[in-house]
């Protein structure tokens, strides 16, 4: 109807969030019916990524001034929201890419980031297709334990190719309590839930990010409810961990991360200095607490010594629930982080870690987009931690029928050659070139005969990557564009 087109619960939530001075990062996931071809089902993303480049193009003029930023899909590796290969994720960002910011220049395009962690598999195929310059930010999601980030988020900085981290799904899982009307922790576990949320920033800040959000602000169970991860009840009345997230925002307003005081020998101490405006007021930050890796039933026992040194000076302490609790630093740690309040510049004074620069990738998007579509394609399901990595497989002596498209989302005809620019040894792939002319809005199918010879016996991973040159230009990566597809062996343990 026109009041379902005009006139949205979108349009109305986006424009009430903006004239409170809020920022919206929106995202989306599913394809209507119509666009759905033959072998695919509404929650992939629609086969002509021309359908994904309009839409794209619509919400960015739709929302022009109440959006400022978006996801172009949800976790879309994973079997609820698609399954998709990631070279798949790579050609549709790129579309979705070029359609947002045809729209809206000024627009923050994020990655569509991945459900579980990004391996190194997925950071291999994203810098493999050149996507770097198809996104502004670099989005994740990360359901593991604080002390881990730094170690599982290896991948992700590589894949960012120094663009900004945002972790836009962040939180670890707790059973409510069974005897809860409303969903409810218990007590201790409403402490540790707590405890968990500065834990959890503050690793992802030193980890690399740039920005983290909680997941999620309302109340919101999965598992058939035998997962919480609401910060509010019901009634919109805040659990224990909104305070604490509250506590957060208040104390690392506008904070910039400096760096870890590292004690050796005690992990456990965690001491982290920050440069922000706490209540308002610019200053540094230090936030410690003492954890050990673990579980829940593990977590919150430990104590340790603050070990500063005794001629810091501290304005005021806080703990992690907003409450002052003096001048100076506590003698002890526990799991619920304090934060001292420093003079501005006190920091500098304090032996810091800084966190692992990312190398920036240069490049620039162009308007040709190559896309991989292998719908009788036998498809297998990897499984990394919780991380799901839908590849293509091809057996020794198996022959497959593949389709190569070549989009044109510029304003002007091009013209080219779309030549392979890498294979495995032995594979019969024919053709290895053929010349494209495309006008704008156009794209052309290219059918693609692979043949593995019964004798090879090389790795799990083999790739395919295409390459189109457009005429009359230099030899200039930036102008190129770059398809690149894994394909397993169906024996594949990883």
């Amino acid at each position: 109807s026109e009041e379902y087109v005009d006139d949205t619960k979108y349009d109305r939530n986006a424009q009430m969030q903006t004239e409170f001075g809020m920022k919206v990062l929106q995202t989306f996931h599913g394809t209507p019916e119509w666009a759905v071809k033959e072998g695919d089902h509404r929650g992939r993303f629609p086969a002509d990524l021309r359908i994904a480049y309009r839409f794209a193009q619509a919400m960015g003029e739709r929302f022009a001034g109440t959006v400022q930023g978006w996801e172009p899909w949800n976790e879309a590796n994973a079997d609820n929201f698609g399954g998709h290969a990631i070279d798949e994720m790579c050609s549709y960002q790129k579309a979705c890419y070029l359609g947002f910011k045809s729209a809206e220049p000024d627009l923050t395009v994020c990655w569509n980031p991945c459900g579980g962690i990004n391996t190194d598999s997925i950071a291999d195929a994203v810098l493999r297709n050149r996507t770097w310059s198809y996104f502004d930010v670099y989005s994740i999601h990360s359901y593991d334990w604080p002390d881990s980030y730094d170690r599982l988020w290896a991948p992700t900085r590589r894949a960012s190719s120094g663009r900004p981290i945002w972790v836009t799904e962040c939180d670890r899982g707790m059973a409510p309590d069974p005897d809860s009307q409303v969903g409810d922790f218990t007590e201790s576990d409403g402490r540790l839930k707590a405890e968990f949320i500065a834990q959890s920033y503050i690793h992802s800040l030193a980890a690399g990010s740039s920005k983290h959000f909680h997941f999620l602000l309302h109340d919101y169970k999965e598992q058939h409810g035998r997962v919480q991860f609401g910060l509010l009840r019901p009634d919109l009345t805040p659990r224990r961990s909104y305070v604490a997230l509250a506590t957060l925002g208040r104390m690392l307003n506008g904070a910039e991360y400096l760096g870890q005081c590292v004690h050796e020998g005690s992990p456990q101490v965690q001491i982290h200095a920050l440069r922000g405006k706490p209540d308002g007021v610019e200053r540094d930050i230090l936030v410690g607490w003492s954890e050990v890796p673990g579980n829940w039933e593990k977590r919150g026992k430990t104590v340790a010594d603050w070990a500063l040194p005794t001629n810091l000076q501290v304005e005021k302490a806080v703990d992690h629930l907003g409450r002052t609790i003096g001048t100076e630093a506590p003698q002890l740690l526990n799991s619920g982080a304090v934060f001292l309040v420093l003079p501005l510049g006190e920091a500098d004074s304090l032996p810091l870690k800084p966190r692992e620069g990312i190398e920036w990738k240069s490049g620039e998007p162009n308007s040709v987009v190559l896309q991989l579509r292998t719908p009788s394609a036998n498809r297998m399901k990897r499984v990394q931690g919780w991380t799901q990595e839908h590849e293509r497989t091809l057996a020794p002596g198996e022959k497959a029928e593949f389709e190569v498209f070549v989009y044109n989302f510029g304003d002007r005809t091009v013209k080219g050659t779309l030549k392979l620019s890498d294979s495995p040894a032995g594979w019969t792939i024919e053709p290895k070139d053929a010349e494209i002319e495309l006008k704008p809005m156009d794209r052309n199918r290219i059918e693609v005969a692979i043949h593995r010879p019964e004798q090879d016996r090389g790795g799990e991973d083999n790739w395919l990557e295409w390459v189109f040159i457009p005429q009359g230009i230099p030899d200039n990566e930036f102008e190129k564009s770059w398809l690149a597809a894994r394909i397993i062996d169906p024996s594949s343990t990883k």
